[in-house]
């Protein structure tokens, strides 16, 4: 339910594909401890209202099948949002490992612009990826001894008349686990850092907070509290084309 530039949740498809195995042929290593991602999505996803169906070990071919049978539902029209979370190896620009061969992050989203899905037009298409960007691993910067002043961050553009059209790459979020060409670091115990922190995150502070806030906040735990016994670090980062807040708290 949208009003006043706002958007609050009351249901919505979560798709959660994790990649943990892959074809032998292909010599890709197994990614142990994602099944503490998928469990973790699972309670947190169903808790903001969602309707998760998790997908694991997923072909090429059968990724897309699932995506554009998705994008085909009239069901969707019922819905506020959609949420896709992709989990696996990556590699640099936008390449991510389904089990048999690799996709580009672009393959994710493009079955759901409006001209494809109509069903989902002018709402929030929230993608979240557990990926590698690249093999570099991202050292930890001292901070300065004096304060430096810094740029205005934010900007505001006044729309005026009603809106009769979109553009097509309007209303979606893509959140990544880490920046361009640089690596992102998961545990065999617990899960991966960006995963595990977005759903604290997403638990402690849905009530009051709205998406882009909250990925705000996953960047800033992610980037202070976790670094590998070399002292290497990981920032998460996102891209978004929303037009209203989100918030997964469903109107009173």
């Amino acid at each position: 339910m949208c009003h006043d530039g706002v958007l609050r949740v009351r249901r919505g498809k979560a798709l959660v594909f994790n990649m943990r195995n892959f074809a032998g042929h292909r010599n890709i290593s197994e990614r142990q401890g994602s099944e503490h991602d998928v469990a973790r999505l699972r309670d947190v996803l169903t808790s903001l209202h969602l309707t998760p169906i998790i997908y694991e070990d997923k072909t090429r071919n059968q990724v897309d099948t699932i995506l554009e049978e998705v994008a085909s539902e009239q069901d969707l029209a019922d819905d506020d949002c959609l949420v896709v979370v992709y989990m696996s190896h990556g590699a640099e620009n936008g390449t991510l490992e389904a089990f048999d061969r690799a996709l580009q992050l672009q393959d994710l989203w493009e079955c759901f612009i409006p001209g494809r899905c109509p069903s989902l037009w002018g709402k929030p298409k929230l993608f979240f990826v557990q990926a590698c960007e690249g093999s570099k691993k991202m050292e930890a910067a001292v901070a300065p001894s004096k304060k430096s002043k810094g740029l205005p961050t934010t900007t505001s553009t006044d729309i005026v008349g009603d809106e009769y059209t979109i553009p097509s790459h309007a209303d979606f979020l893509i959140s990544k686990a880490s920046v361009p060409g640089h690596v992102s670091h998961r545990d065999v115990i617990s899960g991966t850092w960006f995963i595990q922190t977005l759903c604290d995150v997403l638990v402690e502070h849905s009530q009051m907070e709205d998406l882009v806030g909250m990925l705000t906040l996953t960047g800033a735990r992610v980037a202070r509290h976790f670094q590998t016994s070399e002292g290497f670090r990981q920032m998460p980062s996102y891209t978004s084309t929303l037009r209203q807040k989100v918030f997964f708290t469903p109107p009173q």
